[in-house]
């Protein structure tokens, strides 16, 4: 501290203005922003200020001798260590060794061990004979100042250094800033860029309100974030994520903007690239999808296409079996009407003839008596008989009442007998009587395949035995009919075409109209085995046949 008289000097006009320049001095050595104090000519500390209190750590006693030269504080060589007092700057300013020492810039460690970068000015004082009779000492604390360029020039690097381009402009755009990713990425130099608005880049492929929001969303201090399109220096175009920021004062005020660009043309190429793979890919599968759509419609013409030539070839084959049937009925009906023809004129004509000889014998002749009357008469009565025996076998055969009245099995049983009779084959039924629980329909079908394949057998089997069953198995009503006779080559297809075999094509017709089932094992070497199956539920629509 600058001490004061121990009498106040004499109250002159020259005293009054020394005081004044005293009080004067007092102050801005006391309110100036460095560290200051003097040494006599041995270096012992005389005055200082407070600044130089709070760098040293502590206020000195003058005439201290730990409190000479720098006080407290060591002052560092650049390689760290410690230089000691006598070759500090201000022993070769007192020596005269410098005249003095200007803006140095040292590092000095406090007494509590923290290290302070400052700046020293140094100036010797002198008396009237030139003598040098102390410094004074200027230290500039600029640590804070050092750690700030410090970062800035952290950050300068980090910018220059970075992949990303980088521009700052002022509040109206203008470029004061770019690292070397800018010129990289647009083409312009520094030179080129500097003191030129941003607009330098833009491409205009955005369109005016594009920009106007861009510009309204940073002036009103927010962050604008997005994809961009703007123009190289060489006129192509390039894409980058592009981020803008204001930069604020400490009054809030914006004053630059910082804008960051990712170049994503590559990506951009590659995603349009990959976006035009997926549609054709999507186009390519769906003329895949069409052409397997055109080609399943094709190949569905041409199965139907197949599926209608079977159909008519079906149909004609359907139509030459009707044909072949219907001849067939016709020479069966011819024939039957032949045979009752026959049976009418060769029968019942010679025995009604004979008859009305007889009688016209007895209306003559005188009997002896009347046993022999009674012969004649008995005798005619026989022929009368033999008549109706055999109008009864004609209506038999057309259609049995036996049938209709008693049901299949007794009509069965009583053909089997006089079938086993007349051709001498042994034949075996086997009857369930629940096959009567057909319908009339179903009930004649099964008599008439029945006959039609006795019939066979006779006319082809050679057999000596048959064996025929009737049974109800699982809801469906069964015929089997088993010759033990010479079989023949075939099967239910080959007879279908056959114009040979129509008594089984009959009995197939017979069968499927009512919705049963018709099918022939058999082989030369093997006996025939004929199956009929008529569902059990067919019988109410055989009854509404019947009705």
């Amino acid at each position: 501290m600058i001490p004061t008289p121990d009498s106040p000097a004499q109250d002159t006009p020259a005293a009054e203005a020394l005081r004044a320049s005293e009080a004067r001095y007092r102050t801005l050595f006391e309110l100036g922003p460095m560290a200051v104090y003097c040494c006599d000519a041995s270096g012992v500390i005389q005055e200082y200020n407070h600044r130089a209190a709070e760098l040293w750590g502590r206020s000195p006693s003058p005439g201290d001798t730990d409190q000479k030269f720098c006080g407290a504080l060591k002052l560092l060589r650049p390689d760290g260590t410690i230089m000691p007092h006598d070759q500090s700057p201000i022993t070769d300013v007192l020596r005269g060794a410098l005249a003095s020492v200007c803006d140095a810039e040292v590092v000095i460690e406090r007494p509590d061990g923290t290290q302070v970068a400052v700046i020293v000015n140094i100036r010797p004082q002198k008396n009237d004979n030139g003598e040098i009779t102390g410094v004074i000492n200027c230290f500039y604390d600029i640590s804070e100042r050092k750690q700030t360029l410090a970062a800035l020039q952290l950050a300068n690097t980090a910018m220059e250094a970075a992949a990303n381009a980088i521009f700052i402009t002022d509040h109206d755009g203008i470029i004061q800033y770019i690292n070397p990713a800018f010129t990289a990425l647009t083409g312009y130099q520094s030179s080129e860029a500097l003191g030129r608005k941003a607009s330098l880049v833009r491409s205009d492929s955005h369109g005016q309100a594009f920009y106007q929001n861009l510009w309204q969303t940073i002036l009103a201090g927010k962050v604008w974030s997005g994809q961009i399109t703007n123009r190289h220096k060489s006129g192509s175009l390039y894409v980058s994520d592009q981020t803008i920021a204001p930069v604020k004062n400490a009054k809030g005020d914006i004053i630059h903007f910082v804008s960051i660009q990712e170049d994503i043309t590559a990506r951009k190429h590659a995603e349009d690239v990959l976006h035009r793979a997926e549609v054709l890919a999507a186009s390519n599968q769906k003329l895949e999808l069409e052409i397997l759509h055109r080609k399943t419609v094709e190949d569905a013409l041409l199965t139907s296409q197949a599926t209608s030539n079977e159909l008519l070839e079906n149909s004609r084959q359907m139509q030459e079996q009707l044909r072949l049937l219907s001849h067939h009925a016709l020479l069966a009906q011819e024939e039957e009407r032949k045979r009752i023809s026959r049976e009418l004129h060769d029968v019942i004509a010679q025995t009604l003839t004979g008859i009305n000889v007889r009688l016209s014998l007895l209306q003559k002749e005188n009997c002896a008596s009347t046993q022999e009357l009674r012969e004649k008469i008995a005798q005619t009565q026989q022929l009368v008989a033999q008549s109706v025996d055999t109008v009864h076998r004609f209506a038999r055969d057309l259609r049995p009442a036996m049938l209709d009245d008693l049901g299949l099995i007794p009509a069965l049983e009583t053909y089997l007998k006089d079938f086993s009779q007349k051709t001498g084959l042994e034949v075996n039924l086997t009857m369930d009587a629940s096959i009567e629980e057909l319908g009339s329909i179903g009930r004649t079908v099964l008599y008439r395949v029945a006959l039609e394949a006795l019939t066979n057998v006779v006319r082809h089997a050679r057999a000596t035995r048959v064996d025929v069953s009737l049974q109800k198995n699982n809801g469906i009503h069964c015929m089997v009919i088993t010759d033990n006779g010479q079989g023949f080559a075939g099967d239910d297809a080959t007879i279908a075409k056959s114009s040979s075999r129509l008594g089984l094509l009959g009995m197939r017709e017979r069968v499927e109209i009512i919705g049963g089932t018709f099918c022939v094992v058999s082989s030369p070497v093997q006996h025939t085995t004929i199956l009929v199956e008529i569902p059990a539920d067919k019988k109410e629509v055989m009854n509404s046949l019947s009705s």
